[in-house]
């Protein structure tokens, strides 16, 4: 008998603990699994640019609708089901992407520029770039005054050099049967711009140099790098992904994670690390917009306000690479600049916020605006086309918008082209970067110039 209150007793202790334990490795799970569920989601986002270049549309947008099933499924601890549906997701996602970069990247080669651009061909032979002008092992670029470009490379990365700048193409190795990407640049003097994707199985090694300092990017980041000073100071940021910096030769090695950058000492190695802010959303005028300089006699530029920062850095250019400024206004304290109207042709325009000390955030995506000379038109249409919102789901910082609005209209939300179908249905996803309150700004206009736009707000977790 005394066994057996010994045995209830024991009993008694080990259950809840059992419980508890189970209970805390699921909870572990759990987290691991909605961890895999954002991955796969943000793979979507990257994939849904390129859905109009496949035949997988309806698959897409079935794979999209999924999210709710796949969060109710993490939610009620059905784990093994919710990794196997993430996982399809993923894979479905970096398949769309995979085949669409795999029809027009080729070895690293000059993918766009503007201006003055010059390449030293290994050293020895100058060439002025052109479109597609490949990029070889010890080759220099140097772009001048009012001048910039972009290389690509075989995965999908995207190097960016800026104006008044000068690199070094130390190490160029590119297998894709191995899907291997070597990639070490040196930089002599000016700025650049780095995004990998990281959507590939490529062993991926891209570094970049300045005087012995080194910073390495893996999978998917965006990140920049400015010499100063004459090459006596570097500032990295890091505004998405994970960057790793080996100061001077590696005497010293730090991490930089979204939204951080570092101002380094070339000298004496010595660092400080800084928050950067993330980058304002632009709302006027809005991505691919017609302007007419009959009708009005300003532009009022308009972007939402993040909180805790110094002011912001305003840009407008003629070029999508910013390398021909026609205004640059950094440190304007505003949110609304109105400017007079602009001759005819293409504008573009983007804006950051400034830190307390001094140093600049990510930009927005770059915003193409269009000022013209409109003509009267006989044919009046003053209705304005409908818009309705079915869903509005948000996942981590992670939002889809599901709606309809009428076939044929000019759908634009968050200043993202968004594609309607022959019935006027649309899905879009997008990452937020702002903790918080959320705006998405939705907006559709019809061939007569009419215009409806609604706006939603989400609460999103960008931790």
């Amino acid at each position: 008998m005394k066994y057996v209150k010994y045995f209830f007793a024991i009993l008694i202790v080990l259950v809840p603990v059992i419980i508890l334990s189970y209970y805390g490795v699921q909870k572990t799970r759990q987290k691991i699994v909605v961890k895999h569920f954002y991955q796969s989601l943000i793979l979507m986002q990257k994939a849904y640019p390129y859905i109009s270049f496949t035949t997988n549309r309806a698959e897409f947008f079935k794979m999209l609708e999924s999210a709710d099933e796949i969060h109710r499924e993490i939610v009620e601890y059905r784990l093994d089901k919710a990794e196997k549906m993430i996982k399809r997701m993923g894979d479905f996602a970096k398949k769309i992407v995979e085949k669409r970069k795999s029809s027009f990247i080729s070895e690293a080669h000059i993918s766009e520029y503007i201006g003055d651009v010059h390449i030293l061909g290994g050293g020895n032979n100058l060439i002025k770039a052109e479109i597609d002008t490949r990029i070889r092992e010890k080759d220099v670029i140097k772009c001048g005054e009012k001048s910039a470009c972009k290389v690509a490379f075989l995965d999908g990365s995207i190097f960016t050099i800026k104006s008044n700048s000068t690199v070094v193409f130390e190490r160029v190795k590119e297998e894709r049967e191995k899907n291997l990407l070597e990639i070490k640049v040196k930089v002599l003097k000016g700025a650049v711009g780095i995004e990998t994707l990281g959507l590939s199985d490529f062993v991926q090694d891209f570094s970049i140099i300045v005087k012995g300092t080194a910073v390495k990017f893996k999978g998917n980041t965006s990140a920049e790098i400015q010499v100063r000073e004459n090459g006596k100071k570097l500032a990295v940021f890091c505004y998405d992904g994970n960057v790793q910096v080996f100061v001077k030769g590696g005497v010293d090695i730090f991490d930089l994670t979204t939204g951080l950058m570092a101002r380094i000492d070339l000298l004496n190695g010595s660092y400080s690390r800084f928050k950067v802010p993330p980058a304002p959303r632009a709302e006027e005028p809005i991505n691919m917009s017609s302007i007419d300089r009959n009708k009005r006699a300003n532009i009022v530029f308009k972007w939402t306000p993040t909180f805790n920062v110094a002011g912001y850095c305003f840009q407008l250019a003629k070029d999508n690479l910013f390398a021909d400024l026609i205004i640059n206004r950094f440190g304007y304290s505003g949110t609304t600049l109105i400017l007079p109207v602009l001759n005819n042709g293409t504008y573009f325009w983007r804006v950051a916020a400034i830190n307390n000390v001094n140093e600049r955030g990510q930009f927005c995506e770059p915003i193409r605006f269009t000022v013209i000379s409109g003509k009267q038109s006989n044919f009046i249409d003053n209705t304005p086309p409908e818009i309705k919102i079915e869903k509005l789901n948000v996942f981590g910082s992670v939002v889809i918008v599901t709606g309809k609005t009428e076939p044929g209209v000019t759908l634009i939300i968050n200043n993202h082209l968004v594609e309607v179908d022959r019935d006027g249905k649309f899905s879009y996803i997008q990452k937020m970067y702002q903790n918080g309150k959320n705006t998405i700004n939705i907006i559709a206009r019809d061939a007569a110039g009419n215009e409806t736009r609604i706006t939603k707000y989400a609460v999103v977790s960008t931790e």
